[in-house]
């Protein structure tokens, strides 16, 4: 499979860089609007007088949001051209140039097939979508509000650490439920599942039939609800967390304000890079999630089938 890969993007490198770098560009326009948001409540509310400069931030927000929009649904045209291009490929390689392995049977190794497609293809869907933010969020965020105050930059650093404390130790449990689930989601829909038409066909072994998909349909729905229930407990605690982060910082800038050593614009600065810092860190657990059960799903892959001539 990393030969395929390899050989797909040195096919398609020249697409895939220019529509990333234009993705890129429009997150960084984003970032854009709270900073000029920011700097017009920051002239109003300390010179009221000077409406010419207020009106010109606020003409270069309403200009950098029409070029985002264009710039975003461009990029995100290329990005999805490729990631097309990509499904054929792969449907190709498993249609021509792979073998079910001896130890296999036929339906865990289709099961196998289906996952891992599914799977690459959300991945690449997610990485048009929101991955590309990553990059721009955790660079200029932290150059912004240490511009702003170091004091945002300390409370925002306290806040991704402890953020991804508790993501790595929920994402290590999660990881080994998630394997569970895919092993009993293989047999079953792969193995005993697919042995139901012959409950049709051989009314006298049908009930050993169906009792054989029972019994793999329940340790599939076991192995399931326990990978939804931790992955529902982990975005509880670092939704929380994410919560009481963004009061806390607020908190702490309104106390600055009222003190006069921070303007008012501070508080639309920090409450909107902080807002965006959380939507940023939900992306990489999301990211991280998909990549974990893409990495299983191709692990699954190999064991079940291999490519010719590789």
């Amino acid at each position: 499979m990393k030969k395929f890969f390899k050989r797909f993007f040195k096919e398609n490198k020249k697409q895939i860089i220019f529509y990333s770098f234009l993705r890129l560009f429009s997150f960084i326009q984003v970032l854009f609007y709270p900073y000029a948001f920011s700097k017009v409540l920051n002239i109003i509310s300390e010179n009221p007088k000077n409406l010419k400069e207020a009106c010109l931030w606020a003409v270069l927000m309403a200009g950098n949001s029409v070029l985002e929009d264009v710039v975003r649904l461009l990029s995100k045209l290329g990005l999805a051209k490729a990631g097309t291009r990509l499904k054929i490929s792969l449907a190709s390689l498993f249609s021509k140039e792979t073998e079910i392995k001896d130890n296999k049977k036929t339906g865990e190794a289709v099961q196998a097939i289906k996952k891992a497609s599914e799977d690459i293809e959300e991945l690449v869907t997610y990485y048009r979508e929101n991955i590309l933010q990553l990059p721009v969020n955790l660079i200029f965020i932290p150059i912004i509000l240490f511009k702003a105050s170091p004091d945002y930059l300390v409370l925002l650093i306290l806040y991704t650490v402890l953020y991804l404390i508790i993501n790595y130790f929920c994402l290590k449990v999660y990881d080994k439920k998630l394997r569970n689930f895919f092993k009993a989601a293989e047999t079953f829909w792969g193995t005993a599942y697919r042995k139901a038409p012959e409950i049709w066909r051989q009314r006298e072994d049908g009930h050993n039939i169906a009792d054989q998909v029972d019994k793999e349909g329940k340790e599939l729905y076991e192995k399931e609800v326990s990978a939804l229930t931790t992955n529902h407990w982990m975005w509880i605690f670092v939704q929380t967390l994410s919560s009481a982060s963004l009061g806390i910082a607020v908190l702490f800038v309104l106390h600055k304000i009222v003190n006069g050593a921070a303007p008012v614009g501070d508080l639309i600065l920090v409450s909107a890079y902080f807002d965006q810092t959380q939507e940023t860190l939900n992306i990489m657990t999301t990211a991280l999630n998909r990549a974990a059960q893409t990495r299983i799903s191709l692990r699954r892959l190999v064991k079940a089938v291999k490519i010719k001539n590789n």
